[in-house]
C-alpha cells in the first residue's frame, strides 16, 4: 500500500551489485510492472521500495491508459 496512490498495490524488490528491481502487481485490475535499475541511489521509501523504483512505477500508472 502507498506506492500508487489510490491502489493496492502487491509487490517484491529486490537487490544485488548495484542493480535494483521491483515488481509491482494491483489485483484489482489484473495490470503490473517489472523495474530494473543500475547505478542508482540505494535509498528505500517507507513503503520498502527502492526510490527510483517507486519513481519509475508511479510515473507509468500516472502516465499511461491503466487506469
Amino acid at each position: 500500500d502507498g506506492i500508487v496512490k489510490g491502489r493496492t498495490m502487491h509487490y517484491h524488490t529486490g537487490s544485488n551489485f548495484g542493480m535494483y528491481s521491483s515488481f509491482a502487481f494491483d489485483t484489482d485490475d489484473a495490470t503490473g510492472v517489472v523495474v530494473l535499475s543500475s547505478g542508482a541511489n540505494a535509498k528505500k521509501e517507507r513503503s520498502g521500495v527502492y526510490n527510483i523504483c517507486g519513481d519509475m512505477i508511479r510515473e507509468i500508472y500516472q502516465h499511461s491508459a491503466i487506469e
